[in-house]
């Protein structure tokens, strides 16, 4: 079932890293409905996606910061139509790969002991 949650949340913040500033808004918000749904699998009662969000904190502002450089870079340098679909490319893949790579850590912090 984590897995499934997991890929689904990789999916659609991959779809949303299309849009322009918003993405980093709706993908923070994704990440956060994540590990509320990942919290049903806890062992104890004391791990929340609150501790959880506490403890990875970091990583989601390192996150953040990752997608407002990249619309920066591409704001700056005025992209061309090949150049910004490489950028849309790294974009989705960062966005999947970062989300599940948090989606995991989450699933792992609720059920190790």
């Amino acid at each position: 079932m984590a897995n499934k949650i997991i890929a689904a949340f990789s999916m659609v913040n991959a779809a949303v890293s299309m849009l322009p500033v918003a993405d980093i808004a709706i993908i923070s918000f994704m990440n956060e409905w994540m590990f509320k749904m990942l919290a049903c699998f806890s062992i104890d009662s004391q791990r929340t996606a609150a501790t959880f969000r506490a403890l990875n904190w970091v990583q989601n502002m390192i996150q953040a910061v990752f997608r407002t450089m990249l619309l920066l870079v591409g704001d700056a340098l005025e992209l061309t139509g090949v150049t910004f679909l490489v950028g849309a490319g790294i974009s989705v893949i960062t966005a999947s790969l970062t989300t599940a790579k948090l989606g995991w850590e989450c699933y792992d912090y609720f059920t190790k002991e």
